[in-house]
């Protein structure tokens, strides 16, 4: 019974973003009629959702008034910098979407393509910035560990599939020395463009509009990142795409993969094996692997020194060199 109402506490959570519930609360706790009066919200239906919450860990009652959790704080209240609230006013297109997943399992044809150009560009300029606090911290501690904020001279990025940004973002911000090429259809490099701007870096990036499957890649780099670009694309796409991402890095450049990895037996965890179905329902040969099998595919390229970096996130990194 509980698996078949598990569609329920998503669109609860989005409830209450879209109807600054947890923004509200940022002030302090309040009563169901003191939420009511500053959200104008009904009170009909107020008391069970506030419970439904609180039962989740994303409030806690005190009294007759309700408060936000620690969790709640950072990731619910749209002001934080870790909000992730953007993923909740999507649960309405995912669940309409994954309605077609009975016959996605029959025929293994999806029936939505956000991996390509026409309507999946649309797609990805209205998604890509909300995500970036997802995937900042990891990319934080990328720079790091490539002790970026040490670099001499020109150290040179290309971030593909670079969507918010984030990436190449991150490792500007180490150091004034690195210089970003954001490769992405032209739309999605509007968001890029924006967010670089709103984090003090755009003089350090240029931009590179194309599909990833065929952009010719600035040669003489020094790091290539993909951030969770490989599932949409397929195995076949990608083993491509490192091929030519080898070509494009000098000799002992690096290149980092976030992705969300399976187990090496294939059978968990929970969140990758749920994002394989997802690009079943949304792409045409998308899928998600192990560390094991993207690592053969980065030694098949020619890639050495295959390893995982732990960062923040579903899983490690993967990094590798040319």
């Amino acid at each position: 019974m509980q698996m078949a109402w598990g569609f329920a506490l998503p669109l609860a959570i989005q409830s209450a973003v879209t109807n600054h519930i947890f923004d509200t609360l940022a002030g302090g706790g309040k009563t169901p009629e003191e939420i009511a009066a500053a959200t104008g919200v009904a009170m009909r239906g107020l008391p069970f959702l506030l419970n439904i919450l609180t039962e989740a860990g994303l409030l806690k009652a005190e009294g007759e008034r309700y408060a936000l959790t620690a969790e709640s704080e950072r990731f619910l209240v749209s002001s934080s910098p870790a909000f992730h609230g953007v993923f909740f006013a999507h649960v309405h297109d995912l669940i309409e979407h994954w309605l077609a997943l009975p016959e996605a399992i029959r025929t293994g044809v999806s029936t939505i393509q956000v991996n390509e150009q026409s309507g999946g560009a649309e797609f990805f300029e209205s998604f890509v910035e909300a995500i970036f606090p997802t995937s900042y911290p990891a990319a934080q501690t990328l720079a790091r560990a490539l002790r970026l904020g040490e670099v001499q001279d020109e150290f040179r990025v290309v971030d593909l599939g670079a969507g918010s940004g984030v990436w190449g973002i991150a490792a500007a911000q180490a150091s004034p020395r690195v210089h970003v090429t954001a490769v992405d259809w032209p739309n999605v490099l509007n968001v890029t463009r924006r967010v670089a701007a709103r984090m003090g870096v755009a003089e350090q990036f240029d931009f590179l509009a194309g599909n990833l499957r065929d952009v010719a890649l600035p040669g003489g780099t020094d790091l290539i990142t993909i951030g969770h670009i490989l599932h949409s694309e397929g195995e076949r796409h990608s083993r491509s795409l490192l091929e030519r991402c080898y070509a494009a890095l000098k000799p002992g450049g690096r290149i980092a993969i976030q992705e969300f990895l399976l187990n090496d037996d294939r059978r968990g965890p929970m969140q990758p094996l749920m994002f394989g179905l997802n690009m079943l329902v949304h792409t045409t040969e998308g899928s998600v692997w192990s560390a094991a099998e993207i690592g053969g595919w980065l030694r098949d390229a020619g890639f050495t020194d295959v390893e995982l970096l732990p960062a923040p996130g579903p899983s490690p990194l993967i990094l590798a060199r040319k």
